[in-house]
């Protein structure tokens, strides 16, 4: 088991321009997932002194927005402690590949406030990236799965928040044996080959 301690400089803003799409799929679904990993920023145009005078007071105004959206929104920085367990994290997956058993993991650890979320959702869209170059015909696959639990969860609330992800029924009588299985099932049919947990704690948290 590796454990990274992260000391970030900044955190990734995933929010996507649709505020109501991610009302209804957040980071821990499937659909927020992939849109947080296919999101690229779009600069805006930028218009020459001409062109803004040309602006009427509506078309000056968005035109500011879209640019100030730009830029509360900057591709995150590649630090060297994201690197670190980029790289590291990776590398003990490739290690996983042919284990049966006693696979290897990693706890990123730290302080509140200090980047841990961003880190491990910039391990999840670098695998996964990565793992669509490696099968571009596979639509259907979903190599990452994010969830976030608190600290103190029971089996039961996690194996909730993985069918969550996958968008699997979970009744609330259902039982823990069923939606484990469903979700066991559902990971070996998309080929998940990296689960993440994020532990939400605000005092101190380790993902």
């Amino acid at each position: 088991m590796a454990v990274l301690t992260a000391t970030l400089l900044r955190r990734s803003s995933e929010e996507p321009a649709d505020e109501e799409s991610v009302a209804e799929h957040p980071l821990t679904t499937k659909e927020g997932w992939r849109r947080f990993v296919d999101k690229e920023p779009d600069p805006p145009a930028l218009l020459s002194d001409a062109a803004l005078a040309g602006l009427d007071a509506a078309g000056r105004a968005g035109y500011d927005e879209a640019r100030m959206e730009y830029h509360a929104d900057l591709p995150l920085v590649n630090t060297p402690v994201i690197r670190q367990v980029v790289g590291t994290s990776r590398l003990l997956i490739q290690l996983n590949r042919h284990q049966v058993s006693a696979r290897r993991g990693v706890i990123i650890s730290g302080a509140s406030g200090t980047g841990k979320t961003t880190a491990l959702s910039q391990l999840g869209r670098a695998h996964e990236l990565a793992a669509r170059k490696r099968h571009p015909a596979d639509q259907h696959r979903l190599p990452v799965v994010y969830i976030t639990v608190p600290p103190a969860a029971t089996p039961r609330m996690v194996a909730i928040e993985f069918a969550r992800f996958f968008g699997l029924p979970a009744p609330a009588r259902a039982n823990l044996t069923d939606v484990t299985n469903a979700v066991c099932a559902t990971a070996s049919h998309t080929k998940v080959d990296l689960v993440l947990v994020d532990f939400t704690d605000r005092s101190h948290s380790c993902s």
